[in-house]
Formats: structure tokens, C-alpha cells, sequence
């Protein structure tokens, strides 16, 4: 049933990030094992060296269903008398530990730490940290084109310790650390190194008592929960930049108004700024996990689901939810037969995955659960954008919990929408040939992408005044470079935006239809896809955007003997959220020098067909 939704009227307002589409509850097709440990004397475990062994971690996963997890006792070159803690990489059932890190005095009762939960962008960069037996800890970024493994300088920062590492789409890692008797958030790894805030124990003038576990996204934005001048007065911030940031909201003790009593301790963050958390209602004591939303007059809180002791959520764990570009929650809890992971997006609810389901296993078919009354899952759930479920849950053989299989990391797989059926032409009386909008000739000569600086988000496209006989537009049509290693990390965008006013410009355009597809042809092949019919008048704006490794994607197919002056390329660490204002988006503009040294029209097409 709907849950309920509160204006958060007396919050602060922000600018309204739009949700790429509405979020859509997962259908599970697939539940796939990537990788298990168990102890030696039972078996050599899988995809892990025999005699790995990890505790109460997370797994994480990006959109290509890419796959990353931590443990903190892995065998150094299959010797089972030499450990190191190690970061494991992979996705679709295979993988391996891409680093294994060894105590350096090479004192056997030595430990090296490792997070619990690395970090991942979309191109399958990873973010960490390690610490030599309780020594400094060393924030780490894992590259997997070049395979390495290396310390982030965080200068001028000094924290002795690190949590919470997540990186971004730019390289930026947003992390938790201790800065002498007091913690802070701060960013770093990629351009200037930063400190958000911190709290009282390392600046006496900040308002803020304690600063629990922060997330964050790739608008280097950081949301997290404050403690004011007690622990009992909380509030949950987003911080755009070092300062106070702006109060999401706020626990009944610091504002009355609020329906809150309490909020747990982890959260999530979206690219459109949305956080997920567990909060406590001070109507009947009651766990529930909210989802708040930026608008126009604040935050938008929505209610994803609360603890009934009759219903399908019957306790919510303590673990921080996840959230996808699209609103969707996910989180463990229980349900009437145990513990479970569960998916709501504020009209539905289900349970996902959970004790005593069956799975596929390399040893055959197993199921989640345990021998004794341990928790199934280890860990918090993760999620992407397609709605793929990756977690770590204890598994034995089918019908019997007795035999110990150890501990599997899995990705539970969310169907995928049908592909549309572009049959326009067929339906309605539309059977003339449509009205091609295009500049190129059909033959390109180069391609564009950003500099090896920083990884954007890019929008490229062409500006058409409307035409008569082509008032509908059915298709869009791309020619990609073949230097765009990205497209196999996942989808392309499509967009289609209108402009009313036609004024050459679409920093003002609003978004009429998106798709997302992976083209698998490149060169002066065009790439089609088919949109529902939408009408148009004015002008419109017919583009791609794709997250891009700098220096290495170059997708934008160019005809340069075509003028630029209608085509426009736009960078922004996430463009849906820019999308109905490309004006604010880092970087706009026209595809003509002296902005690039060799202009031209991008080859972006639209088809459309008549208004009847």
C-alpha cells in the first residue's frame, strides 16, 4: 500500500535534482555467487585462495555489475603461514584479490586492517584503507587498467584513522577520519584535499558534538548525521562543499515538529542528493526507513517501510540502507521465516532475498542460512542502478544446515525491461517515410571525449528546430567512436529534451523521453534506438551521455565538415541531476574552436514523423 510521505516544510529548501525515472521495484531473475570462503579444514572455499577468511563485512558492487569485497585474512601466494589482508575484484562469477597487503614487520602475530567496505565507481575504481597492525591508516585507490594498487596523498590533511572510504566518478574519495582527539568528513584523492567539518574535539567553535558515518556521491557532496551540543539533539546534513552544509532533517529533540525520535547511524546518498536511513518514529517507538527527497520547498520525506509485527517487515536491522538514482531502497531486516534484504521504493514493498531461500553454488544447490542462530547476512546490502542486489550471507547444502559451506558473496540480478519495439510507423495511419533531422553526411573523421584531467558524466548532442512532417520524433540515432572502453562498465543514455522558446540554446530544455541502451557497433554505424512517440515544437535537443574514463573514451563521433554551432557537449559529475538545467552543469559548449581544436556536427540523429 502507498506509505506515507511528509513535507518537510521547515527544512531548508534546495534546488530540485530530478530522479532519473521512477523507481521500480526488482524483480530477481538470477541470484549469482561470485565468490565463497569456508574454513580450510571443510573445503578450499571458491574464487578465493584456500584459506581466506573475512568477518562482518559489506560487498559492493557499480552499475556493470562489477563486484568488490574485503577480507582481512588472505594466504600471500597460496602460503597457508603467510596472511595479508587483501581487496577482491571481479563481477559475473569470476574475480580475484587484485591486492593482498602484509604486515611489514613479518611478526606472525602481526594484524593488517583492511575497510570492511571498499568503495566503487562506475569504472570499477576502487577506494579503501589499510593500517600495519593498528599504525596510521593509508587510504588506497585501486585502478583496474592498471592493475595497481596505490596510497592517496592526503596533504594537508592528518587523520590517524579512516572510515567510510567512497569514490566517486571524478577519483574523489569522501571519508570519515580521525583528526587528533576529534573526528571529521573531508575529500580527497583527486584535486584539492578537503575537510568538510569536524566536530567540537578538533575546532571548540563547531557546533557539532560527534560525526557519525558519512556518505557520498558524485556531485562531491556528503550527507551525514550530526550530534549537536548533546547526543540527544541529531540532525542529518548535506554538505556541497566545506562549511555547515544544509539540515536535511532533524531528530523531535533539536526541532519539535519532527516526527522523528531518532535516526541510526550509517545513511546513503544518490547522485540526486535523496538519502536513505533508519530513523526511529516518536509515534509509538516505531523503526521505519525513510527516503528524503529534495524539492522546490525542502525535503520531501517518504516513508519506504516500518517495523509491524504482523506484516511483512517484523524487525530493521542496524545497518545502513542503500539507495539507487532512481529512489529505490533497499535494507535487511526480518520477515516471519528470519532474516532478509528488502526493496521499497514508497508504493511497494518486497522482500528480495532471505533465510532459507535456495541458490546455486559451486559445490551445488545450498541455501542461505546458518547452523546455529548466527546472522545470516554479514554486513550491509548494496545496490546500482539497474537494481541489482549484491550481499554476503552464509550458505549450507540444501535441506542441511549442519555441513557448513562458509560464507558466499552474491549479486542478486533485477530483470531487465523489455526493449520497446520501434513499430510507430506501423500503428495509428503514421505509414510515410519519416523526416530524418541530422547535419552529418554520414561520414565522420574524429572523435571527441574528455581530457585525461577527470572522469565526467557527458552529454553530447544536436540542437534541430522542429520541422514540418517531423512534429513527432519515434527514434534517436548515434555514431559512437570505437575508443570507448566505458560502454562495456554499462548503458548509454538517450535523452530527448524540448525547447519551447527555440532560442539555439539548450541550457533551458526540459527532458521530453530517455532510454538507455549499450551500443555494440562503433565508426560511422549508427547505433537506433526507439523512444515512445513524443510531440515536440520549437526546437529540441537529441543527445547521448555516458560516465567517461578522461583521456580514454572518446564516444563523440564528429563530421567535421559540418558545422558545430547546433551541437553542444556538456561535463557534470552526474547529468541527470543537471538535466532540466544544463546551464548549471560544470561545463557547457558549442562543439567549435577555439573550445576544441577541430569542431564539426556530432553525428546524433532524430527521426520523427507527422503530428496527424
Amino acid at each position: 500500500m502507498p506509505r506515507s510521505r511528509l513535507a518537510l516544510a521547515g527544512l531548508v529548501a534546495l534546488s530540485l535534482h530530478a530522479l532519473p525515472s521512477a523507481a521500480a521495484l526488482p524483480v530477481t531473475d538470477q541470484i549469482e555467487l561470485q565468490a565463497r570462503t569456508n574454513l580450510i579444514v571443510n573445503d578450499n572455499g571458491w574464487n578465493v585462495p584456500p584459506g581466506t577468511s573475512f568477518n562482518s563485512i559489506s560487498a559492493n558492487l557499480n552499475d556493470a555489475g562489477q563486484v568488490s569485497f574485503t577480507a582481512g585474512v588472505v594466504p600471500i601466494a597460496g602460503n597457508p603461514g603467510s596472511f595479508g589482508a587483501g581487496i577482491w575484484f571481479g563481477g559475473h562469477g569470476t574475480g580475484q584479490f587484485v591486492a593482498i597487503h602484509a604486515p611489514a614487520s613479518g611478526d606472525p602475530g602481526a594484524t593488517m586492517l583492511i575497510s570492511d567496505r571498499p568503495g566503487i565507481n562506475l569504472h570499477g575504481k576502487l577506494a579503501y584503507y589499510t593500517s600495519d597492525d593498528g599504525a596510521a591508516y593509508v587510504l588506497r585507490r585501486y585502478d583496474p587498467l592498471s592493475n595497481q594498487s596505490n596510497p592517496v596523498s592526503l596533504s594537508p590533511l592528518t587523520p590517524s584513522a579512516i572510515a567510510n572510504p567512497a569514490i566517486g566518478s571524478d577519483r574523489s574519495i569522501g571519508f570519515r577520519g580521525r583528526f587528533g582527539a576529534g573526528y571529521g568528513i573531508a575529500l580527497a584523492g583527486y584535486s584539492a584535499n578537503l575537510l568538510y567539518a569536524v566536530d567540537s574535539n578538533v575546532d571548540a567553535a563547531s557546533p557539532w558534538s560527534w560525526i557519525y558515518s558519512p556518505a557520498g556521491n558524485d556531485a562531491l557532496h556528503i550527507a551525514v548525521k550530526l550530534s549537536g551540543s548533546d547526543y540527544d539533539h541529531n540532525e542529518i546534513r548535506l554538505f556541497e562543499a566545506p562549511g555547515n552544509g544544509s539540515r536535511v532533517v532533524a531528530d523531535q529533540a533539536t526541532d519539535a515538529a519532527s516526527p522523528f525520535a531518532k535516526f541510526d547511524n550509517g545513511l546513503a546518498l544518490n547522485n540526486a542528493d535523496a538519502i536513505a536511513v533508519v530513523v526511529t518514529l516518536a509515534s509509538g517507538n516505531v523503526r521505519a526507513v525513510y527516503r528524503f527527497t529534495p524539492g522546490a520547498g525542502g525535503y520531501q520525506a517518504t516513508e519506504i517501510a516500518r517495523v509491524d509485527p504482523t506484516g511483512l517487515v517484523r524487525v530493521i536491522d542496524a545497518f545502513a540502507p542503500a539507495i539507487n538514482a532512481s529512489g529505490l531502497v533497499v535494507f535487511r531486516g526480518e520477515d516471519a521465516n528470519g532474516q532478509a534484504i528488502f526493496a521499497g521504493d514508497g508504493n511497494g514493498l518486497v522482500r528480495v532475498v532471505g533465510a532459507g531461500d535456495e541458490v546455486s553454488t559451486d559445490l551445488g544447490a545450498g541455501q542461505l542460512g546458518q547452523h546455529d542462530a548466527s546472522p545470516v547476512f554479514s554486513g550491509a546490502p548494496a545496490l546500482n542502478n539497474h537494481g541489482d542486489i549484491a550481499f554476503v550471507a552464509g550458505l549450507h547444502p540444501l535441506g542441511d544446515n549442519q555441513v557448513e559451506w562458509g560464507s558466499g558473496v552474491f549479486v542478486a540480478y533485477a530483470q531487465r525491461p523489455t526493449p520497446m519495439v520501434d513499430d510507430t510507423l506501423l500503428r495509428d495511419g503514421f505509414d510515410g517515410p519519416p523526416l530524418t533531422y541530422a547535419y552529418d553526411d554520414g561520414d565522420g573523421d574524429t572523435n571527441q571525449g574528455p581530457p585525461s584531467s577527470f572522469d565526467p558524466d557527458m552529454l553530447w548532442g544536436n540542437y534541430y528546430p522542429v520541422q514540418a512532417g517531423g512534429e513527432i520524433i519515434t527514434r534517436i540515432e548515434v555514431a559512437f567512436g570505437p575508443t570507448f572502453p566505458s560502454r562495456e562498465h554499462g548503458p548509454v543514455t538517450f535523452w530527448l529534451l524540448g525547447d519551447s522558446d527555440a532560442d539555439g540554446d539548450p541550457r533551458n530544455a526540459q527532458v521530453l523521453a530517455r532510454v538507455e541502451a549499450t551500443p555494440n557497433v562503433s565508426n560511422d554505424t549508427f547505433y537506433a534506438v526507439a523512444i515512445p512517440p513524443t510531440a515536440v515544437s520549437g526546437a529540441l535537443f537529441v543527445a547521448a551521455s555516458a560516465k567517461l574514463m578522461g583521456g580514454q573514451d572518446k564516444p563523440a563521433r564528429v563530421d567535421r565538415d559540418a558545422d558545430g554551432g547546433n551541437s553542444w557537449f556538456f561535463y557534470s559529475p552526474d547529468i541527470a541531476s543537471v538535466i532540466d538545467d544544463l546551464a548549471s552543469a560544470q561545463f557547457g559548449s558549442r562543439n567549435i574552436p577555439p573550445t576544441v581544436p577541430l569542431g564539426g556536427a556530432f553525428m546524433v540523429r532524430a527521426k520523427g514523423i507527422a503530428d496527424p
